[in-house]
């Protein structure tokens, strides 16, 4: 039987990183452990399933830890901590849920990056709850990589202690890995840089002269009136010089509203739809200015070489996440009220150097828990020919 690689993400939604994550990871195992089965557990199979269509041969994607969390038959994380690891124990509910049968099946059990495992919302901490069980029942191995982990979720059963006996675990920020006592890491976006994944193809003719990309997801109303003012007075000096502007929804309908607020300021037609971004990539490049909430937009763009001003949502959690980018040394302002000024753009010209040396990073990472079966002999040319490529250090400049 051949093995199953088990990951575990909030892909589906859709949301930009969410997705290009689980696209980087699934393109290096495409290449690392093509023979591989890989199940992808989310909470929206069927639109991650068309969205990520292609880019592993033997992906199948289910929502059977997801499902547990959501059925908890108690709201708060302890109720989802004692529903999930006894639904995931009972191994003959697999005879009545199919979908359990991964799970057991799997060698490896992988929560990918991302900042869904926090107090925000508290009931997901069942996620490691089942993973945990099925370690019990079956002996697989437990990975976790890139998390963010603030705000902190309750101190719910065995759930630090649970985290701490992963045989790998790394988190994207400071903060969470002081506060858990882990290992410090880089956000897993940084393998799709390394592994030519669509979303990150720049250099395209929309790449407008000025980018903006900001939520209407937590956060509340005085701040996005007060951001929309802001942004609206900045946009019109930009447009009286003649330069262009372009909007991104990196997560479709909450990403809308404040294209929508900006009263016809920047055209239709400049409006970047999350379908469009994920066919072509993302419409960025060195010079541009950017006004985004979106972290994942503030990594990528940064790479590129734009310059960018980070908006800060939610005290407590995005305020992290940004300021993890800036210590990385992105050279990004950060507003961290709607209603201070907007400060002009600014870039560090070395991230984008620096940041391959971060890419460099998550794939020696990516490697050191899916390295290449030396001991499995390839049994044709194309195998033969696949592996020499992926040990070739020019792999940076592959595409998608």
């Amino acid at each position: 039987m051949r093995e199953l690689l088990y990951l575990v993400s909030p892909a589906g939604n859709p949301n930009f990183g969410d997705e290009a994550i689980v696209a980087g990871w699934l393109r290096f195992l495409a290449r690392s452990r093509p023979d591989a089965d890989v199940v992808l557990d989310c909470p929206n199979p069927v639109r991650a399933a068309a969205l990520l269509a292609g880019i592993h041969p033997n992906l199948s994607v289910t929502d059977a830890l997801w499902r547990a969390c959501f059925e908890r038959p108690r709201a708060d994380a302890e109720g989802s901590w004692n529903h999930v690891r006894a639904r995931v124990l009972l191994r003959d509910r697999a005879r009545f849920e199919p979908e359990l049968a991964h799970l057991y099946r799997a060698r490896s059990i992988h929560l990918l990056g991302g900042g869904y495992l926090n107090g925000l919302w508290a009931h997901q901490v069942g996620l490691v709850a089942g993973m945990t069980a099925a370690r019990q029942v079956t002996g697989a191995t437990l990975f976790g990589t890139g998390l963010g982990l603030l705000p902190a979720f309750p101190d719910v059963s065995d759930a630090r202690r649970a985290l701490a006996s992963f045989d790998y675990l790394s988190c994207r920020d400071s903060s969470s890995a002081l506060h858990f006592g882990l290992r410090l890491g880089v956000d897993d976006i940084f393998l799709g840089l390394r592994t030519g994944i669509t979303p990150f193809n720049h250099s395209r003719d929309d790449a407008k002269d000025v980018m903006v990309s900001v939520q209407s997801d937590l956060v509340d109303p005085d701040w996005t009136d007060a951001v929309a003012a802001r942004l609206a007075d900045r946009l019109r000096r930009y447009l009286d010089e003649g330069r262009s502007v372009g909007y991104v929804e990196a997560f479709p309908g909450s990403d809308r509203e404040m294209f929508d607020r900006l009263g016809g300021l920047i055209a239709e037609e400049d409006f970047v739809s999350f379908d469009m971004l994920w066919r072509k990539g993302l419409p960025m490049r060195a010079g541009q200015e950017w006004f985004t909430s979106r972290f994942h937009l503030h990594l990528a763009a940064a790479a590129a070489g734009a310059a960018g001003v980070a908006l800060g949502v939610r005290p407590g959690y995005y305020d992290i996440k940004h300021r993890s980018l800036q210590e990385l040394g992105t050279g990004w302002q950060y507003v961290s009220d709607g209603l201070e000024e907007l400060p002009a753009p600014t870039v560090d010209r070395s991230f984008p150097e620096r940041g391959e040396s971060y890419a460099a990073m998550k794939l020696a990472e990516a490697r050191s828990l899916y390295p290449i079966r030396t001991a499995e002999r390839p049994s044709d040319r194309r195998r033969r020919s696949h592996e020499r490529a992926w040990n070739d250090p020019g792999l940076v400049a592959a595409s998608s």
